[in-house]
């Protein structure tokens, strides 16, 4: 699927950024692997009651102006501050928490360079469709933007989960805002982009329709719960969903790897769990539980029971109604 490309993109952008730049990629060291197992259990179950996470909500939601992204990022950003500041996991990371980024003269490469590729891959798309599927063209912009975000997270430094404590405990003497940046830079680029597709309308340049996630989410008490058990789990570890893909390309890809493990079971857990949902809620229209009449099947049964003709024998009356099964 396109997740899992994108996934290895971003393994992919990990590894070219620490083939260009050494000091920006470093092994994740410092947290027991069962804590980083405990928070990337808590990081997927957030990430899945609260539909979204840094990206999601922070980038995504922030620039589109979605109530609900607001709140999310409100809550999960308090809780993340109060985990790192009470916790005291940061003394245990032993990153270097100083911020080492991609000179300028990378980034405007790397800029380059990606939108050079997505470029080659619309032209060939168009020219030879024959030989070039839409399938495949869509893959490879998969990867390459995974590429991308991968090596934007890796020089950014929010692949490191020190640099994410040192932001996110506010009682440090050595406090950096640096990461705050980061986000007001993703947020307005992302705003740019996401005014101008909506302003201009045009049809993809690949074809198909341009799918943008609503703004109007409610705020449930799934998202709110989903929002604080996120914050918990990346103000613990540093880590959340895309920078931990990066973990797997650094030179010990082990914590990495046990913290997408519980990542991946999260995500399972909750994909069978809304199968199991779907299921009962198909059963529920068809058969109402503990005599509810808010399901349709509910309604249409008190309403032939009400305009059925009573009998004195209840038995014939019952057998006017269509029966329960």
């Amino acid at each position: 699927s396109r997740e899992i490309v994108f996934a290895v993109g971003l393994i992919a952008g990990a590894l070219l950024a620490g083939t260009m730049t050494p000091g920006v990629a470093r092994a994740y060291t410092g947290l027991p692997l069962k804590t980083l197992f405990g928070c990337g259990l808590l990081v997927g179950v957030g990430t899945s009651a609260g539909e979204g996470c840094t990206s999601n909500h922070g980038i995504v939601g922030l620039s589109r102006l979605s109530r609900s992204s607001v709140v999310a990022v409100g809550v999960f950003f308090g809780t993340s501050v109060l985990a790192a500041s009470l916790g005291g996991t940061r003394a245990l990371v032993t990153q270097p928490p100083d911020l080492e980024g991609f000179p300028l003269s990378y980034l405007a490469g790397i800029i380059g360079v990606v939108l050079a590729v997505l470029g080659v891959i619309t032209a060939l798309r168009k020219a030879v469709p024959q030989f070039f599927p839409l399938a495949l063209a869509h893959a490879l912009v998969e990867f390459v933007t995974g590429t991308g975000f991968s090596m934007g997270l890796v020089g950014s430094g929010m692949s490191r989960p020190s640099v994410v404590l040192r932001f996110l405990d506010f009682s440090a003497e050595d406090w950096s805002p640096a990461l705050f940046f980061v986000l007001i830079g993703a947020v307005c680029t992302n705003s740019v982009v996401y005014y101008t597709m909506a302003w201009r309308r045009d049809e993809p340049l690949l074809g198909g329709n341009v799918e943008m996630p609503s703004c109007r989410r409610r705020e449930t008490p799934s998202l709110i719960f989903g929002s604080m058990i996120f914050g918990l789990g990346w103000g613990i570890s540093g880590m959340c969903p895309g920078p931990a893909a990066t973990q797997l390309a650094s030179a010990d890809p082990v914590p990495g790897l046990i913290f997408f493990s519980g990542l991946m079971g999260a995500y399972a857990l909750f994909g069978l769990l809304e199968a199991y949902k779907a299921e009962l809620n198909v059963l529920l229209r068809e058969r109402p539980l503990f005599g509810r009449t808010d399901q349709p099947y509910a309604k249409d049964l008190v309403e032939q029971m009400s305009s059925a003709p009573r009998s004195e024998n209840p038995q014939r009356w019952a057998a006017s109604v269509t029966p329960l099964s």
